[in-house]
């Protein structure tokens, strides 16, 4: 039997608050099955994946999707398809508590996968990890003891055989977006994870398979041993992590441009790509580490409307070129006017608040701010015209290359 869908999508729809949290597209599925009295047997197929954000406050509108093909890509390869399973199972009249598989094969083809803080935390929300209180929470130690009881328990629960089980995940582009400013339910959640993320952007993880043959176990023990696999993948990978951090400038962001660039002129005689590449990887550099910077000394300032103003303009870009300046000015100009007027403020709104206390206390920010302020406008204004030239250089970009393409695909017809 087979089964073929044109496209399907999935919407996760949380309750409390009521709010479409993500939209799941899949296109060109393929199921094919087969049952005979010995065996079961399906393959299935999904030629494309896209997860979507459909939160208001996400940094990033896309989570997960299929990583674009690029001019040197094998035609083989761009044609696998974006997810490929092929399982068959061996029916016995005996009756065992195993469950018998000949083979498990899961590929899934190079994807990229954005980390948006925000998101993340509302999907764990909606899988029940809402934060209890500090007096419920158990300790660590007793956690352990659970798992191993757990584990001393399953002697006889059901397991699986596999003669020959696979999870092919070739190559995973990781990117991390971080919020400056969480809900209390969100910055509980975050707590309760115990996770601390840092923003860096495109970081290629290259994991190798999971290959297990002839493995006999519990279900808790393979998804132990997957996550402990990919763990330790992610792990090892903490070099190319790190050279993708932005406050760095994402130095490898900028190595792989170049040599994008040099490989085009090279094979292919292509001036215009080496220049778009170079001029692409040296501004994106400076946009991320003058952003980072700029975020550093903002929360230094302890000026949260400030600050959410800043945040405010910059989410406000559509990525168009008139876009990035206009925003780099009024970053500048909100900036200099802080810096003027922080004193002043600051030391109100203490005084206000909390007295003499408040009074000296905002006093002291105010004069923090009266520094800091114009410097972080000025960081947000090279920011916004670095990320200027970065876009418009990976737009002309991209139509470059499209329209080589064509013409090669042309001459040799």
């Amino acid at each position: 039997m087979t089964v073929e869908l044109k496209s399907v999508g999935v919407s996760l729809i949380s309750q409390r608050p009521p709010e479409e949290l993500v939209f799941i597209h899949l296109s060109e599925i393929r199921i094919a099955t087969m049952f005979t009295s010995t065996a079961e047997m399906i393959e299935a197929s999904i030629q494309d994946i896209q997860v979507d954000s459909q939160l208001f406050e996400a940094q990033c509108s896309v989570m997960m999707y299929v990583t674009p093909n690029t001019w040197s890509t094998d035609p083989e390869e761009a044609a696998i398809p974006a997810l490929y399973l092929s399982a068959e199972r061996t029916l016995t009249n005996h009756s065992y508590n195993a469950i018998i598989f000949k083979y498990l094969l899961l590929r899934v083809k190079n994807m990229s996968f954005t980390v948006d803080e925000r998101p993340i935390l509302e999907l764990f929300a909606f899988a029940g990890w809402e934060a209890k209180d500090d007096n419920e929470n158990t300790g660590e130690n007793d956690f352990e003891t659970q798992r191993i009881l757990a584990e001393a328990s399953s002697v006889h629960a059901q397991r699986f055989y596999f003669g020959c089980l696979q999870l092919i995940f070739p190559q995973l582009r990781l990117s991390v977006l971080t919020s400056s400013k969480l809900s209390e339910r969100l910055t509980r959640i975050k707590r309760m994870l115990g996770v601390v993320l840092v923003k860096f952007e495109g970081a290629a993880v290259e994991l190798e398979p999971f290959c297990r043959n002839h493995s006999f176990e519990n279900s808790q023990f393979l998804i132990n041993a997957i996550i402990k696999h990919y763990k330790n993948e992610l792990k090892s990978q903490g070099a190319v992590i790190l050279g993708s951090v932005d406050f760095l400038g994402n130095p490898l962001g900028l190595i792989n441009d170049f040599s994008e660039g040099v490989t085009g002129l090279l094979y292919e005689g292509n001036v215009g790509a080496l220049v778009k590449n170079v001029t692409h990887g040296i501004s994106n550099s400076a946009a991320k580490f003058t952003e980072s910077l700029g975020d550093s000394l903002g929360r230094v300032i302890l000026d949260d409307a400030h600050e959410e103003m800043r945040q405010r303009i910059k989410s406000r870009t559509t990525g168009k070129t008139g876009d990035h300046i206009v925003a780099g000015l009024k970053g500048f100009s909100i900036g200099i006017l802080g810096g003027f007027t922080s004193v002043f403020r600051q030391t109100y709104d203490g005084a206000a608040s909390d007295g003499l206390q408040g009074f000296i206390s905002g006093l002291g920010r105010g004069l923090v701010g009266t520094v800091t302020k114009p410097v972080v406008g000025m960081l947000d204004l090279a920011t916004e015209t670095a990320s200027a030239v970065r876009d418009s250089s990976r737009r002309y970009s991209m139509t470059f290359k499209y329209l080589y393409i064509t013409f090669g695909t042309n001459y040799n017809s």
